[in-house]
Formats: C-alpha cells, sequence, structure tokens
C-alpha cells in the first residue's frame, strides 16, 4: 500500500505542476490603407518663340533662357535682334503635392528640334528646366504643396537657335512640336 500511496502522491503532484504550466501566446493587429493621388498631368501654355533675327553675313546663334524671364542672348559679329517677342515654351505640371516626377522630351537632349521655312532649314537645341533648375538643364521635378494635396510646377523650355550666315528670310517654324511627358517617380 505504501508503493500505491507514494504512486498517487506523485501522480498528484505532477498533476498540479501540469495544471500550473500555461501556454504563452502573444497578439499584434495591422490595419491596411490606401490613398488615392491625383493623377499627373501637363499642359502647354506658351511657344518657344526665338523672336525676330536680322542674320547678317556670318549667321551666329541666338540663345534664349528656358526661365520665366526668357531672356535673350546673340552670338555672331553681324547677328542683330530686331522688334518681336521672344518667349520660352511653358508648361504647367499638376499632381499630388510634394511628388517627385521624372521628365522626358522629344526631341531627346542630343537631338537638334529642326526648323523650316520652306526648303530653308535652322536646327536648335533645348533645354528643359523647372523654376528651381533656375534655366539649367533638368530631367526631374518636384510638384509644390504638402502630399495629399494638389500643386504644380511650371517646367521652362529655351534653346540655341544656329542661324546660317545670310540665313533666308522667313517664319521658321518646326512641326513636330516640342512634346513633354511626365511621369511620378
Amino acid at each position: 500500500m505504501k508503493t500505491f500511496s507514494k504512486m498517487m502522491l506523485s501522480a498528484l503532484v505532477l498533476t498540479g505542476f501540469a495544471s500550473n504550466v500555461k501556454a504563452q501566446s502573444a497578439n499584434a493587429t495591422a490595419n491596411a490603407s490606401a490613398r488615392i493621388v491625383s493623377a499627373i498631368s501637363i499642359a502647354s501654355s506658351r511657344n518657344l518663340d526665338f523672336g525676330s533675327i536680322s542674320p547678317g553675313a556670318s549667321g551666329g546663334t541666338v540663345q534664349v533662357a528656358a526661365t520665366l524671364a526668357s531672356a535673350r542672348s546673340l552670338t555672331g559679329a553681324n547677328l542683330t535682334a530686331t522688334a518681336g517677342a521672344v518667349t520660352s515654351a511653358t508648361f504647367t505640371v499638376t499632381g499630388d503635392g510634394a511628388a517627385t516626377y521624372a521628365i522626358t522630351r522629344v526631341p531627346v537632349a542630343a537631338t537638334a528640334l529642326v526648323l523650316t521655312s520652306g526648303l530653308n532649314t535652322m536646327n536648335a537645341l533645348l533645354v528643359v528646366s523647372t523654376a528651381a533648375g533656375s534655366g539649367a538643364e533638368t530631367t526631374t521635378g518636384t510638384i509644390s504643396g504638402a502630399t495629399g494635396t494638389d500643386g504644380t510646377e511650371i517646367i521652362y523650355v529655351g534653346g540655341t537657335l544656329t542661324v546660317g550666315a545670310s540665313q533666308a528670310a522667313g517664319l521658321y517654324t518646326n512641326t513636330g512640336g516640342i512634346s513633354l511627358t511626365v511621369n511620378y517617380n
């Protein structure tokens, strides 16, 4: 009987220990959310205009700055500017405030924009700049405003036009235009 009592006592002690042991667990919860932002868009509001130029015998270049002021400078001994509007092209980007975006353009940086008048041509190399870029070539921008609100940024396009010696008179235009595409980064 002593053996049976010891076995029963051992069983009771083990049962007591087993009932005091508890499984450990932890729990956490995560929420899900999504924020829909305004679609990015771009609109042209002003064309690039190098103004009126008198080429002279040796030709030269005419540069229009990719800024709001559209400053024009001429190089070449006989190249002179005459009256006429001078403007950089202007594009307005609209989208989610504080968002960054990429700019791609046609023609690309190393490709000249060809302006024609009848059978005569002139080439221009373009510069694309945001207001923050202050006229320097840029391929990215940041929309003004706070995240979650609509904002805008202005992109300017200027360039350098090569005027040939005794360039034929006429209104020179390009038919393909200057095309900018913007995409959120």
